[in-house]
């Protein structure tokens, strides 16, 4: 098993980040900021900025980043990641699953300084403090090249998921809103002329006013 100087599974973590004793919730009676902590480790596991790892039955084993596919039967076999994207897609928090999957100290507090994130308590203490005030030189956000970045990841991942998505209506997504902070550049076209420079059929799209969202994935929830 890992030792807990080191490793915290996703449950405990995304409680002491919210100030919450993990052993009194199930998936049902959630917090909105437990929630909000667990879609976060999620998805920087999902843009390959943090590693997560499995242990069962006495043994341990890194979660692979990545889709795999058996070609003989077409299955995807990296059953722990399928089970996390459903989670996801369809906002139900199972504790037995959050609660088998870790993530290492190391990693948490390597992302949270790369993204400006204050760490969760339990591993703050680690952490030298820095100014992450909100400047603006020459106008720009202080921080637009990471937004840019964290915006083109996710969309990249949702895309991977559906590629007919029009980056209009992918600017408007929950997971670009939230977790790539759409919601701080109050001019649209910004967001959407980021996303656009990674879209796989750029190409291919037609001109003019897209046509109404018929996608497999729901835009509005977290995934």
């Amino acid at each position: 098993m890992f030792p807990r100087s080191e490793f915290r599974s996703i449950w405990e973590v995304a409680h002491n980040w919210s100030g919450q004793d993990p052993s009194c919730s199930s998936g049902e009676s959630l917090s909105e900021d437990v929630r909000e902590h667990i879609l976060k480790m999620v998805w920087a596991y999902l843009r390959k900025l943090v590693s997560l790892r499995e242990a069962k039955r006495g043994r341990s084993w890194r979660i692979p980043d990545e889709d795999l596919y058996l070609f003989v039967i077409f299955m995807n076999i990296n059953r722990t990641r399928v089970k996390l994207l459903r989670s996801i897609q369809s906002s139900k928090f199972d504790k037995a699953l959050y609660d088998g999957i870790y993530v290492m100290r190391a990693d948490i507090l390597k992302w949270c300084h790369a993204e400006y994130l204050e760490p969760p308590p339990m591993w703050q203490k680690e952490v030298v403090t820095t100014d992450t005030s909100n400047k603006k030189p020459n106008g720009r956000h202080y921080d637009e090249d990471l937004d840019k970045n964290r915006c083109q990841a996710i969309a990249m991942t949702l895309w991977d998921l559906e590629p007919k998505i029009h980056p209009a209506h992918m600017a408007r997504s929950y997971a670009i809103r939230k977790f790539g902070n759409g919601d701080n550049y109050k001019d649209e076209d910004t967001v959407k002329n980021w996303i656009a420079e990674v879209d796989p059929i750029r190409g291919s799209r037609k001109a003019g006013r897209p046509p109404e969202p018929n996608y497999k994935i729901d835009l509005k929830l977290p995934f």
